[in-house]
């Protein structure tokens, strides 16, 4: 079993280059859509919004989401993230948290469409992820 490779970059933008991020992207067309999980379909408290190259999809969930085009922003985004990581990324999902209430339980992403380069951003508050290795992995 390898072990996951996991990089935190402090203060990847200034706290100027956040504020501005973010409220560009809370510009973004997020939407509630309706998913299912464990049988039960329902409309999540998280927004989310995805961006991505030409005749992509992705689907989890029982929901298929379909990226709109790179905007400027999330170009800028993209190409600052690939410089650092090394990594090409050709979507990205956004999810816009309103409250304290609205999160992601604990999950594993197994969709055939994934590869194994995840990058995650915050902006404006503190969130705490964890990251679990599958022992099936």
């Amino acid at each position: 079993m390898s072990t996951p490779n996991i990089t935190y970059i402090s203060n990847f933008y200034s706290q100027e280059e956040n504020i501005e991020m973010f409220t560009k992207l809370s510009k973004c067309p997020f939407k509630q859509p309706i998913i299912k999980v464990w049988g039960k379909s329902y409309r999540p408290l998280r927004k989310s919004c995805s961006y991505g190259d030409v005749d992509l999809e992705y689907e989890y969930s029982g929901h298929c989401e379909l990226p709109l085009p790179w905007n400027r922003t999330m170009l800028k985004i993209k190409s600052d993230v690939e410089k650092k990581t090394g990594f090409e990324y050709n979507f990205v999902l956004l999810n816009f948290y309103e409250s304290g209430h609205a999160k992601i339980g604990a999950h594993k992403d197994d969709e055939p469409s994934l590869d194994q380069s995840v990058d995650k951003k915050g902006y404006k508050s503190v969130r705490q992820a964890r990251w679990k290795q599958d022992p099936s992995c």
